[in-house]
């Protein structure tokens, strides 16, 4: 998997839908360490999963922390 990095000025949308976005639930994962910088560029994310995240609390950091970095 290989996401090109763009740059603020190269975003042309502000909003990005994830689905299955409990693929990101482990921070240690080769593809959250490649999404989220990228997922951090956008104004508007929108998280999709039909599977429960309540197993472990920190399932839901990773996301969370995405949504709202300026929280976590």
């Amino acid at each position: 998997m290989c996401v090109k990095r763009i740059k603020n000025n190269e975003i042309k949308h502000k909003t990005v839908i994830v689905d299955e976005a409990h693929y990101l639930k482990n921070y240690r994962t080769e593809r959250t360490k490649i999404i989220c910088p990228f997922l951090m560029e956008f104004k508007r994310i929108v998280l999709l999963t039909g599977t429960p995240a309540l197993n472990r609390p920190k399932e839901l950091f990773t996301l969370l922390k995405i949504l709202r970095p300026d929280v976590l």
